[in-house]
């Protein structure tokens, strides 16, 4: 299994997270707006990985992480 703890990624994920909350918190995006970016990265992960299979395992980690953000703004979170 391939776990990229970079410090960048790290970093990325933090802030992405944090900046995705606090959006829906002063009500810039709904839950649902908010819903649809994580549900559309998913997407978008799929597209990528059929261009580079190669990197099977970091595409899971990355539905991995993904994934329950896309649950969490799908319920009813004002």
């Amino acid at each position: 299994m391939l776990n990229d703890f970079t410090s960048s990624a790290l970093i990325g994920h933090a802030i992405t997270i944090n900046l995705a909350g606090l959006l829906v918190k002063k009500g810039v995006v709904s839950p649902a707006e908010m819903h649809d970016v994580f549900d559309d990265s998913l997407l978008l992960l799929e597209s990528w990985q059929k261009a580079f299979p190669d990197n099977d395992a970091a595409f899971g980690e990355a539905r991995d992480f993904l994934e329950p953000f896309v649950r969490f703004y799908g319920q009813t979170n004002d």
